[in-house]
């Protein structure tokens, strides 16, 4: 089994060093998309009833739009049988590439979608608090009814209408079962 990270930081390096992070991000990106439509496409190359030179040509083919670094990137992992992990490990080079640019992903859960003002203010608001560039995605999740829960950098904050009515059960649960006991 490869290790994923180990591989995207070896791309990144390559990346980085001839000042194409974003260049390599964006293909990356292109090609687990195109791949995504077809997902027989990475068993097939992944095969070991394919030559190498089978698999460089059909690499070759499908992604000639793609960077050459990263095409090469392709057939290394193709060579190992190794395709199949090409999502964790553009999302690990994604990883990389926004610890660099100083970016933060954050995710943003209301009940209702976010207009574009509301995420434009909650990411300026993050922005301040982690001194980063916030790039904020809002998914919507009637089961919080109200307000947000925010998640970033590993950490989650809940500030949702459930969360609020939820611990106002457990005070009146608690102090319920203390009046009862009052006496005893």
């Amino acid at each position: 089994m490869i290790d994923t990270k180990e591989y995207a930081k070896a791309l990144f390096l390559l990346a980085k060093e001839r000042g194409a992070l974003e260049l390599i991000l964006s293909d990356l990106k292109a090609a687990c998309a195109a791949v995504k439509e077809e997902p027989d496409y990475i068993s097939l190359l992944d095969s070991p009833a394919l030559t190498g030179e089978e698999r460089d040509r059909l690499i070759e083919e499908a992604f000639a739009s793609v960077d050459i670094d990263l095409r090469s990137f392709f057939k290394i992992l193709s060579g190992k049988h190794a395709l199949y992990t090409l999502f964790r490990t553009a999302d690990a080079y994604e990883a990389l590439c926004d610890e660099e640019m100083g970016i933060i992903r954050a995710e943003a859960i209301t009940a209702v979608a976010l207009t574009d003002t509301q995420r434009e203010r909650l990411a300026l608001k993050l922005e301040k608090k982690t001194g980063k560039r916030v790039i904020l995605k809002n998914t919507v999740d009637a089961s919080v009814l109200g307000g947000v829960k925010l998640r970033f950098m590993g950490t989650q904050l809940d500030a949702s209408l459930k969360s609020r009515l939820d611990s106002i059960r457990e005070a009146l649960q608690s102090t319920a079962l203390g009046v009862e006991n009052i006496g005893k």
